[in-house]
């Protein structure tokens, strides 16, 4: 059986790093790009078999990319939505008309991967696995995306940038979900919701909240890794 191509949309470097990673081991061709813009070109010119596609991202969302995927593409693509939250009734009615196939829950692990594979008829990839975890290169590429993150929110909360700081907020949030790290994750998710509300005069003491808890995070990593 041939590789499966894989597209991983995705704004965050790390997750497309650990993604990449996850899906080479199940014997998939993968490409990632974290730019919606840049992914729309990606499937204009190439053919995959299986697109993965952050839900919330800046500029075009996962929907969006997904709308035009229909548009553009004669040959069917098996499209899946990941994000870090239950999608609501009305998103789901979405995701069918627009043919995606299934939305996943961040973190994602090997099995549900495995699983995917499965459903869009490479069941005999699994036979490709070598071995399962993280490896050292991709964990320290998170623990040093964390820390500029964290401190990405300071700078922009002291320029009153909310729109940036929301949108660093919410990767903080997707990288903390991917990690299974509950805590920040739900730190990050709180100061999306001040910035996109706009409490500038309110925000800055939770912004470093949000660093602190960035490079202790970090420093977890490291240690373990």
């Amino acid at each position: 059986m041939r590789q499966p191509r894989i597209l991983i949309v995705d704004d965050s470097a790390a997750n497309c790093a650990l993604f990449t990673e996850m899906m080479t081991r199940l014997g998939c061709d993968v490409d990632a790009v974290e730019d919606s813009a840049i992914a729309v070109q990606a499937i204009e010119k190439g053919s995959y078999d299986i697109v993965f596609l952050d839900f919330q991202m800046p500029g075009m969302s996962g929907m969006d990319i997904a709308w035009e995927i229909q548009r553009m593409c004669a040959k069917k693509m098996h499209m899946y939505v990941i994000s870090g939250a239950l999608p609501t009734e009305e998103e789901e009615k979405q995701f069918s008309r627009l043919g995606i196939r299934k939305h996943l829950l961040k973190p994602l692990c090997r099995d549900v991967l495995q699983g995917v594979l499965k459903e869009c008829g490479f069941e005999s990839i699994h036979s490709y696995v070598a071995q399962t975890g993280f490896s050292a290169e991709i964990l320290n590429v998170y623990a040093g995306e964390l820390r500029v993150r964290g401190a990405d929110c300071v700078k922009l909360c002291a320029e009153s940038d909310m729109k940036g700081l929301a949108r660093e907020a919410h990767t903080i949030r997707s990288l903390a979900e991917t990690l299974g790290i509950l805590d920040l994750g739900q730190y990050a998710a709180m100061l999306e919701d001040m910035a996109d509300q706009g409490h500038a005069a309110t925000i800055s003491a939770f912004a470093e909240e949000v660093r602190s808890a960035c490079v202790n995070a970090a420093e977890s990593i490291l240690k373990e890794n």
